[in-house]
């Protein structure tokens, strides 16, 4: 199975079966089958898309399980919106909301190692600020309670 799952695949997978929760920025995927539900996970990893599944115990005798595949973190949500999509207006304009909630967009994997690296070489926070397009207080923040040594 895992050797059909491309971008197509989980876009009409999403598509059919997949939802945008507004308030909680989160992206949903879900199935019964375990197994479907892996193959996509290995997918969305091997393109750096963060994902966390989940079971829930049905509340009836006579249903399945369900596995649920959330999609949470701003990165991840951006990369699922711009490389796999949707073709429902619906889902589209929710995608849109959720990227607008994030008031304050965290720093990428990229930018953390731009930063340390123009610290270790001298730079001010101010002259990094300007150079990341960020605010001064979020780089003097982020590398004092998460960077420095």
């Amino acid at each position: 199975m895992s050797g059909q799952v491309n971008e197509d695949y989980v876009r009409g997978f999403f598509d059919g079966g997949g939802c945008v929760h507004v308030a909680q920025r989160m992206l949903i995927l879900t199935n019964t089958n375990k197994n479907i539900i892996d193959d996509i996970c290995i997918f969305l990893k091997s393109i750096k898309i963060k994902t966390h599944v989940m079971s829930r115990t049905p509340q009836k005798p006579h249903h399945n399980v369900c596995y649920d595949i959330r999609i949470h973190d701003y990165f991840s949500v951006q990369r699922f919106f711009h490389l796999i999509g949707t073709n429902h207006e619906d889902k589209y304009l929710k995608f849109l909301r959720v990227l607008r909630s994030y008031v304050k967009i965290p720093l990428s994997e990229t930018e953390k190692r731009k930063l340390i690296e123009m610290r270790n070489d001298g730079h001010t926070y101010r002259y990094i600020a300007n150079f990341l397009n960020r605010s001064v207080g979020t780089i003097h923040y982020v590398y004092q309670n998460y960077l420095a040594s």
